[in-house]
């Protein structure tokens, strides 16, 4: 690729990264996957990132509808994670926190650490969006507000990793992980600050945030997030 088209390329990506942070978050997994490009992109990433303009140029009615009379919890979160799928063998997770319909905060990064199991992986990715509960329960408390009634709880489609997060119970190969990533167990769930409940992967809605999927199961996904067409 020479020069020219590299500059289009960095600044494609560029325009767009800030949609992929605060207002799409059904961009944010193939903007995560392009930012990584953006020192030696090739033609291959420049027609990906044209394809993704056509697609914002043909969706710019959807956003993410809040309603604040819904019933039900008051925060949910989604979290989800793909094993050693990277090129380097990283894993790549998501999460996103729903609150009243619409989603408020989301994340699709790659790993630091290499996990060493599906269960590694996904508590990397829960322990994540647990930080993220508890953030959103410190600005409640500071907005003073008073319609928080029930407990968030944490959607995950990993069983053992929903098993790890609730239990003191020893697990041999679980010895290895970095005890920051025990902080939704040990922070989060044994305080009941956080519910974690297991949820099948065609379901959860955080699978978007790490993957490419049919298109199918993609519009069910952004749906969960709250995005629908607005006048």
């Amino acid at each position: 690729m020479g020069e020219d088209q590299a500059v289009i390329y960095r600044t494609i990506v560029g325009s767009v990264i800030y949609l992929a942070n605060c207002t799409r978050p059904d961009i944010a997994y193939t903007v995560g996957q392009l930012a990584r490009m953006m020192a030696r992109p090739n033609e291959n990433h420049l027609t990906i990132a044209k394809q993704l303009l056509r697609y914002l140029k043909g969706t710019t009615t959807l956003g993410i509808e809040f309603r604040p009379t819904l019933i039900g919890y008051d925060i949910i979160l989604w979290s989800d994670a793909t094993w050693g799928t990277e090129d380097d063998r990283k894993s790549f997770q998501g999460y996103v926190l729903i609150r009243h319909g619409g989603a408020i905060c989301w994340s699709a990064t790659r790993q630091k650490s290499t996990s060493q199991s599906s269960m590694e992986a996904e508590i990397c990715a829960g322990s994540e969006a647990g930080r993220e509960a508890a953030w959103m329960e410190k600005l409640i408390m500071d907005l003073d507000e008073k319609d928080l009634t029930n407990t968030p709880i944490l959607r995950m489609d990993n069983a053992p990793a929903e098993e790890l997060s609730k239990t003191w119970k020893s697990h041999s190969k679980a010895k290895h992980i970095e005890i920051r990533y025990m902080f939704l167990r040990n922070d989060m769930v044994l305080r009941n600050r956080l519910t974690v409940v297991h949820t099948p992967s065609k379901d959860n809605i955080a699978d978007s945030l790490t993957k490419q999927l049919p298109r199918d199961a993609f519009e069910k996904h952004i749906q969960g997030f709250g995005m629908v067409k607005v006048k």
